[in-house]
């Protein structure tokens, strides 16, 4: 039962990918990590490389397409849209790490990576070498990534953060996500085993001086961070009201009639489309115009619009789902439906650091 919005995110996806992903959606939460089918089918399409250079043999989408894209395979399945909205965000490093690094992680038709934004770790830089130690909580799609990166404080000097990579076997990985939901995301924890890494390791997120001087890595780091994980939200937002609507054709309230019969609530449901719809647009407008912005190579663009949009879908998605929570009555809390998986994943997701609340 789709809403009736303009640009739905069904119109990005092929049927047989929307298949592969929802069937396999619950063995994923008992697995808890995505199928083998759900992989083969990320890794058939180059999802993992979708902000990677085309250098490296990457997609490298346009800003725009990154974001309607996210919202799509939100509102296919939380988890599967979690682990590309993360995945897919730290490809987007490569266009900042050393070239020869980069050619090497990126000749792995299977490279994903994955990490953690939070500086938990300690380096110090050695004649040849760093030397590093720490522990990384919420690295996303971590079973299956083959390269780690990471935030570090300097040993000599804490006020100096800088950004590592690790390749797989240089890491241990510990199961320590247990989240309600986004189950499958299998956002675990991970640490260094060897803890001497090359010079090559070290990166740093400057539009202003990308390694790969074009477009999208000329954008910065923050709104368009904001807009992926936003849209994301509001992909898990439609299939919400989408599922709430098939589930009021069943339910029966207080007065014994079908909810989809009450004016009062159709009204209520409606209005709360309007508004997702209002600010999903919003978003896609001032995304689209930075980035054509950027394109243009202009000067002094201002991105806060993007950040803002971003924060006000993200607030209207909570609002929205919260409003619908108490009408699904206490089948929403059956661990086992669709519609209460849905509502631990937005749940989850939407206590992303970067929607934490102003103070």
């Amino acid at each position: 039962m789709n809403l009736n919005i303009a640009n739905h995110p069904s119109e990005l996806l092929k049927k047989e990918w929307i298949e592969i992903i929802r069937t396999d959606a619950a063995q994923a939460e008992k697995n808890k990590r995505l199928t083998d089918k759900q992989l083969a089918l990320f890794y058939s399409q180059k999802w993992f490389l979708a902000l990677v250079p085309k250098i490296y043999g990457g997609l490298e989408w346009t800003l725009p397409e990154i974001v309607r894209f996210e919202e799509a395979i939100g509102w296919v399945d939380g988890s599967a849209g979690w682990v590309f909205t993360l995945c897919s965000g730290a490809g987007w490093f490569g266009g900042y790490l050393d070239e020869n690094f980069a050619k090497l992680i990126f000749a792995n038709p299977k490279a994903c990576l994955a990490g953690s934004g939070a500086p938990t770790g300690i380096f110090e830089a050695l004649e040849n070498e760093y030397q590093i130690s720490g522990n990384w909580k919420y690295a996303s799609g971590a079973p299956d990534a083959t390269v780690f990166t990471a935030n570090c404080i300097s040993k000599n000097d804490s006020e100096i953060i800088q950004s590592f990579c690790f390749l797989k076997n240089e890491v241990g990985i510990s199961s320590s996500w247990s989240e309600i939901g986004l189950v499958a995301s299998a956002g675990h924890s991970f640490e260094l085993v060897k803890n001497e890494v090359p010079k090559n390791r070290i990166f740093a997120i400057d539009e202003n001086h990308p390694i790969i001087n074009t477009a999208l890595y000329r954008y910065p780091f923050h709104p368009l961070a904001g807009a992926t994980v936003g849209a994301n939200l509001s992909g898990m937002t439609i299939h919400f009201i989408e599922e709430c609507k098939k589930y009021f054709s069943i339910k029966k309230g207080k007065d014994g009639n079908l909810l989809s019969e009450n004016a009062h609530l159709n009204s209520i449901v409606l209005d709360l489309e309007g508004q997702l719809e209002n600010v999903r647009q919003e978003l896609f407008t001032n995304v689209e115009s930075t980035w054509q912005d950027v394109v243009a190579e202009k000067l002094d663009i201002d991105y806060s619009h993007v950040n803002e949009s971003a924060q006000s879908l993200a607030r209207t998605c909570r609002d929205i789902v919260n409003m619908l929570f108490p009408y699904c009555g206490l089948t929403i809390m059956h661990h086992d439906t669709l519609l209460n998986q849905i509502w631990r994943d937005f749940q989850t997701g939407s206590q992303h650091a970067l929607f934490f609340p102003e103070l």
